[in-house]
């Protein structure tokens, strides 16, 4: 399934993407303060963003991507979520450790007394 999911993304996303960063805003779930990093496709495709909670970071996949993936591609929402993840990092060449790393140095500048 997973090269499936691959060569679907690579065909619907493409490669390359764009970073977006949100103004500081509160976890709707925690009530803490974040700043969301969105990754987007070099087309426009939102696919995921790292956000800082209680939990630590955690990437949050695009709920509509999923979807459209789940109804080509018969896998479950959990896989999907982690073949979308380990995908945009391979393809473009990211360790996941580096992105949280750099997410955390970045939410430490703008919260420091919080977090």
């Amino acid at each position: 399934m997973k090269e499936l999911v691959y060569k679907f993304l690579d065909k619907y996303a493409g490669n390359g993407y764009q970073t977006g960063n949100s103004t500081p805003l509160y976890d709707p779930f925690t009530f803490q303060p974040c700043v969301s990093v969105m990754y987007s496709s070099d087309g426009g495709l939102y696919i995921l963003r790292l956000i800082r909670n209680d939990l630590g970071v955690t990437f949050k996949v695009n709920n509509i991507l999923v979807d459209i993936i789940m109804g080509f591609i018969p896998v479950d929402d959990e896989n999907c979520r982690s073949y979308v993840i380990n995908w945009f990092c391979d393809r473009n060449k990211i360790k996941k450790e580096d992105l949280i790393s750099n997410y955390i140095k970045e939410t430490e500048k703008l919260f420091p007394a919080v977090y």
